[in-house]
C-alpha cells in the first residue's frame, strides 16, 4: 500500500510506489518521459514506457501507469468536447466555437500544469499522484498472488 502525504508525495521513511522505496539508475528518467509524451503522442508514450520498463521496475511501472490513465481520460474528454461541440455546432457554429474551444484548451492547460509537476516529481524521485477528477482509474495495480 502506498502512504502520500497531503499533497500527494510520497512520505519519506515510508515504502514508495508498490510498496517499493528503491529503484534503478535511469527509472526517474522512463517516469518523465511517460508524463511528457503524453501531449505529444497521447497514449504511445506511457504505453512505451509501460511495456519497456513493467516487469523491472515497479517505480517506472507506477508512474507510466498514472500516465497512461492520464492519456486514456483525456482522450475521453477530447472525444466529450468534439460530441458537445458537434451537438452545438448543428445549431450554430459560432455557438459551437465560443463554449467547446475554450473549454478544452482550458482542459489542455490543467492536464499541461499537472504532467509537469508528475514529471518533475517522477525525475526526483517521488510519486505525484494526480487528482480523481483529472485522472482516472483504468488500468489498475495488479494484485500480489
Amino acid at each position: 500500500m502506498t502512504s502520500f502525504s497531503p499533497d500527494g508525495r510520497v512520505r519519506p521513511g515510508v515504502s514508495g510506489v508498490s510498496g517499493v522505496s528503491r529503484h534503478r539508475d535511469g527509472d526517474e528518467a522512463w517516469a518523465a518521459v511517460g508524463y511528457l509524451g503524453v501531449p505529444f503522442v497521447s497514449v504511445a508514450a506511457p504505453l512505451a514506457v509501460y511495456v519497456a520498463r513493467a516487469r523491472s521496475s515497479d517505480y517506472a511501472r507506477a508512474h507510466a501507469r498514472q500516465a497512461l490513465n492520464l492519456s486514456v481520460t483525456l482522450a475521453l474528454y477530447n472525444l466529450c468536447a468534439v460530441i458537445v461541440g458537434t451537438m452545438l455546432a448543428l445549431d450554430t457554429v459560432g455557438v459551437a466555437l465560443a463554449i467547446a474551444l475554450p473549454a478544452t484548451l482550458a482542459l489542455w492547460l490543467v492536464t499541461l500544469a499537472y504532467l509537469v509537476k508528475a514529471a518533475a516529481a517522477a525525475s526526483a524521485g517521488e510519486f505525484y499522484r494526480l487528482p480523481g477528477w483529472l485522472c482516472a482509474t483504468i488500468v489498475r495495480e495488479r494484485d500480489p498472488a
